[in-house]
């Protein structure tokens, strides 16, 4: 059992206050997604497949993803993204 972040990529640089996480892991589990504000939590589709949207706060933001099976295991990842604001 292993989950996996597909977007953003770790490091990236934001120019919004809400992101869109996606990636992939085990079939029939629950995620939640873990943000410095809130938190979202989602079911996986049918091909293993999540997305959540968070929002960030200015500067660095870390975002942890878990997944937990039926069976009570449970994944982690860590990614840092950062949010800077569009300037006008």
């Amino acid at each position: 059992h292993a989950v996996s972040i597909d977007s953003p990529l770790d490091g990236s640089i934001e120019d919004k206050d809400t992101v869109l996480i996606s990636g992939v892991t085990s079939k029939q589990s629950t995620v939640v997604i873990q943000g410095p504000v809130d938190d979202s939590v989602t079911m996986v589709n049918g091909d293993g497949k999540y997305a959540g949207k968070i929002t960030l706060v200015e500067g660095k933001n870390d975002i942890t993803v878990t997944s937990f099976t039926e069976q009570k295991e449970q994944a982690t990842k860590n990614i840092t993204v950062f949010y800077t604001p569009e300037d006008w």
